[in-house]
């Protein structure tokens, strides 16, 4: 059994003009909606794959919900328990659910330990509960599911009914029914903070992660400063996985949080980057540590031996996924992307394209024309169409709209960037060079180095996650079938766009 208070904002009118209206925000009765997660299983695990598992549920249902956005952050607060939230595998795990949802995971340790926080008060009631339950047993013989009695057949440990789905069974009967007694209780009920309790069931076949382990390795300590030195880790999906950053005390202040907003800078180290390399000044706690609680940043490693070839092709595809859909959600209609090819020979190692539409999910397969040979997109990828634009030349940032449109369905899992803004030499602060004064009636346009640094920065950062991909051709035309190499993170489109 593991809980999960979580507190997220709601939409009252309150939150929405803070939002919308900036400045300061001032609480106000109804901004919050608390709602408990219990963790309910059969298995004995209690380890960092476990609380993963259990987080990543939580988090794929908070986007399912819409309560939950990428390139947000999650504010987690949690005990001291060091094997399943305080330890390098537990930190290799958080950076790879940043990585997969594209959000900032910033955990604060309460560093006096186990039974202090509030997820121990709800998980309190919940064992007082069921363990009431345990005292009024029911044979199967004169079992009802509307019963609040504990199956006899659930309580032992290799029984016939699922001990943590007839837990289920009674809390739910419990939360059905109420537990506030009569009306004059109406007000203190609606007075309450919890609004929302929500069960899962897990079982030992879901622990993807169970039998690995990490090392750390910290990258800028001169100090030798340990693991459990530090109460404050935040996974940061620029960071990538296997890396996290790590400080003495948590510290959630205005100046903090305004320096971790800003923004990641190309071909910098990770120990350089301003986000992480400045502790600000006017941090409330400046004045007492005197530069004691700067970032460091550790680099975690899995062991080899602990890992299983399957279980690292399964992580890096659900990364791959997850930041598929941080790409579609980005994706509009005549606005510039880019997306990688191998093709270095005549490119800079991605393709410039404008959006045609917006990304949904291919409903069929589709053979994409656009190259020699044509390339297979299987059916339920997420893609988007768009057409080419050509470069001058060969490291030049300047690109044309070619006279006949070359049109392309792109893949989202080989964007490297789904949004950017291009200049043409309307613009007071472009000039076209003199050199390329012949594509003046093409529409030219220039692409900042900044941006060309960062997709230069994408490419480098995705060379950890290769996996490989099958595709089953029944054309002749593609016989035989062959193994296609996913590198960076895509099928890498060798051949060069042809005219349509």
């Amino acid at each position: 059994m593991e809980g999960c208070c979580l507190d997220r904002f709601t939409t009252s009118d309150n939150v929405m003009d803070y939002l919308n209206e900036g400045g300061n925000y001032i609480p106000a009765e109804n901004d919050l909606h608390r709602e408990f997660h219990l963790h309910l299983s059969d298995s004995k695990f209690q380890n960092a794959a476990t609380t993963t598992q259990h987080l990543y549920e939580v988090l794929t249902k908070l986007f399912k919900d819409g309560n939950m956005m990428r390139y947000g952050t999650m504010w987690d607060q949690t005990d001291g328990c060091s094997k399943q939230y305080r330890c390098s595998i537990a930190y290799y795990l958080l950076s790879f659910l940043s990585s997969t949802f594209v959000i900032d995971i910033d955990r604060g340790i309460d560093t006096p330990g186990h039974g202090k926080d509030v997820v121990d008060g709800f998980n309190a009631v919940q064992k007082r509960y069921l363990k009431s339950c345990l005292r009024s047993r029911a044979t199967p013989e004169v079992h009802d599911s509307s019963s609040k009695q504990m199956r006899v057949n659930a309580m032992t440990e290799e029984g016939e009914v699922s001990f943590a789905e007839e837990c289920k069974r009674l809390l739910l009967r419990r939360d059905q029914l109420g537990t506030g007694g009569d009306k004059k209780h109406a007000k203190r009920e609606a007075r309450a903070k919890l609004k929302e309790s929500i069960y899962w069931i897990h079982t030992e076949a879901n622990l993807k992660f169970n039998e690995m382990k990490a090392t750390y390795k910290i990258l800028n300590n001169t100090e030798g400063m340990g693991m459990m030195q530090f109460y404050h880790i935040r996974c940061d999906p620029d960071l990538g996985k296997g890396f996290c950053a790590l400080r003495r005390i948590p510290c959630a202040c205005f100046a903090c949080v305004d320096q971790l907003s800003h923004k990641w800078e190309p071909n910098i180290s990770v120990t350089e980057q301003p986000r992480y390399a400045i502790e600000p000044e006017s941090c409330k706690y400046s004045s007492i540590l005197h530069g004691y609680n700067r970032w460091y940043i550790a680099e975690l490693q899995l062991i080899q031996k602990t890992v299983d070839e399957s279980v690292i092709e399964y992580r890096d595809e659900t990364i791959l996924n997850g930041q598929t859909w941080a790409v579609a959600d980005q994706i509009d209609s005549g606005a510039f992307g880019a997306f990688q090819t191998t093709d270095t020979s005549h490119t800079n190692g991605y393709y410039i394209v404008q959006w045609i539409g917006n990304a949904y999910t291919l409903q069929e397969r589709h053979l994409c024309h656009a190259f020699d040979p044509p390339n297979i997109i299987e059916e339920g990828e997420l893609v988007c169409r768009a057409k080419f634009w050509t470069t001058t030349s060969k490291g030049s940032l300047w690109y044309y709209e070619p006279p006949n449109d070359i049109l392309v369905m792109v893949r989202l899992k080989q964007v490297l960037m789904p949004y950017f803004e291009m200049k043409n030499p309307n613009d007071p602060s472009t000039k076209l060079p003199r050199n390329l004064k012949r594509f003046t009636d093409m529409n030219p346009h220039v692409l900042c180095k900044e941006d060309h640094l960062t997709m230069m920065d994408k490419i480098e950062g995705r060379q950890n996650l290769n996996y490989e991909e099958y595709v089953e051709d029944d054309d002749d035309y593609y016989r035989p079938v062959r193994p296609l190499t996913v590198l960076h993170c895509a099928v890498l489109w060798v051949g060069r766009p042809v005219p349509v």
